[in-house]
Order: C-alpha cells, then structure tokens, then sequence
C-alpha cells in the first residue's frame, strides 16, 4: 500500500516544550518525506523525529510525563502550508555524486544544462521515494499551486512525476541495476554494449538498437535507432537508471530495456 498525505499538509520545525511524546511506531524510511507521509496518513500522529533511516511516528503530547532532557524543536504536522524550497526536503542522497540545485530551471526545457556534465535530476516523490529523473531536452518541471508540489512531465507521452524537491546532480554509479534486454528477443538480437563508445556491436555491420523508455506510454511500440546512429552513442547507468546518450551529450533517455 502507497499512502500520500493531503497535498496541503505539512511540517514546520517547532517548539515541543518539555512533555513527552509517545512513539506510535518505529520504521525506516528512504527519506524524511517519506516518515512525514506515514504520519501524515496516521490521525494519532503529531509530529516526526527523523534520523535517517529511522523514522519515529509521535503522539500528543503526555502531560503527565515531563523529559529531563528535552530537544528544543520537532517538525510538527500542520494542516496547510506552501512549498517554496525545491531542496529544503532533498537531504543526503547516497546515489549522486554532488548535487547542483542551483542550474535547476522551471518552465523551461532542458530542465537542467546539457554539456559535459551530464546532468540528472534526482527528486523526491509525493510518496517519499528518491527517484531519478533523465534530462531529455523536452522534459519540463513547474511549480503547481493546487497540488502545492513541483510538477515533472513530458508533454509527448503524457509521463508526470509529482515531486516535493528536487536537484540537478551529477549522477554517479551507485544504486544501478542490470538493464534487461528486449523480452521476447527478436530473432538474431543481440545485448547491448554498455559504458562503451557504440551501444550495439559492429559485426559484419552495425545493429540497429531497440529499446523501450522509461516514459513511455503503456503499450506502446519500441523505438530504434539504426546501426549508422548508433556508433554516435553510449548506454551507462546514472544514479540508478539506464541512460541511452549521445556521446557528445546532445540529448539522452532513460531506458528500460535495450537490444
């Protein structure tokens, strides 16, 4: 089960004063967001404590039990708020290298530069996931009031991701997974090259690629390259997905599988 909490509802940093508060639950979560959502879909539960990966649900305040020691504030549930810090809920990401927040551009296309950095955007979903995000030349992100969250989408396909914060970054390859290929195979299909000059292999002459993306519409056909573009491009795992890239940088997609 996914639970999100209502859009408008959030969590201030505040004062708790002495009284104690019970712990409701004790679980471990990838991301403070996702600690605030469990509270925020538990009536009992007031506010958080977060230490990542533990996530602690706290109730009202018990007025017949005073701490001796007391931490000075807590991010207590409140019932409306606006976002306006894309990272003031990003925290500490084990699968980028360094995060560049400010390159990040809303309403505009790419989200973030195309050069040699080879930027992606990491972001925070609405449920608390950390998520990778490519940096296709037509994906767009904006601001959106009614849902009070920042808004991910392509407009081609229809893709949407909702996000609470967000970062261009600088992927590294931790948190990759094998890239599967094209299932069933096509008759004389072959696997993909990966962290290579060429995604497909040369002899006799190069094979087209084709591959299915990560925004794609459900049911929708596989795309492909011929085996001429081919040798113009690379296929390397970023931050946890399967980038298809020119390799001089021009554009590039993530995949979800590639012959």
């Amino acid at each position: 089960q996914v639970g999100s909490m209502p859009d408008t509802m959030c969590f201030q940093e505040g004062a708790v004063g002495t009284y104690a508060r019970p712990v409701l639950n004790r679980t471990e979560t990838e991301t403070e967001r996702a600690c605030r959502v469990a509270c925020g879909d538990d009536p009992e539960c007031t506010s958080v404590s977060y230490d990542q990966p533990t996530c602690l649900l706290l109730g009202a305040p018990n007025t017949s039990l005073k701490c001796s020691n007391p931490v000075a504030t807590l991010p207590l549930k409140k019932p409306t708020g606006l976002r306006t810090n894309l990272t003031g809920n990003y925290g500490n990401d084990p699968c980028v290298i360094k995060i560049v927040p400010d390159v990040l551009r809303l309403d505009r296309s790419p989200i973030c530069p195309r050069n040699a950095n080879n930027y992606i955007i990491r972001a925070i979903d609405e449920f608390g996931n950390r998520v990778t995000l490519d940096n296709d030349i037509n994906n767009m992100m904006t601001f959106d009031a009614t849902r009070n969250m920042w808004k991910f989408y392509v407009a081609s396909t229809g893709y949407t991701k909702w996000v609470v914060a967000a970062s261009c970054a600088t992927a590294g390859d931790a948190c990759c997974y094998p890239l599967p290929n094209l299932v069933p195979l096509d008759d004389g299909a072959s696997a993909v090259r990966r962290n290579e000059n060429g995604t497909c292999y040369n002899s006799p002459s190069p094979q087209n690629l084709k591959f299915f993306g990560g925004k794609f519409k459900p049911g929708a056909s596989p795309t492909n390259f011929t085996g001429q573009e081919t040798t113009t491009m690379t296929i390397t795992c970023q931050s946890g997905i399967w980038l298809l890239s020119y390799l001089d940088n021009n554009n590039g997609w993530q995949i979800a599988n590639a012959s």
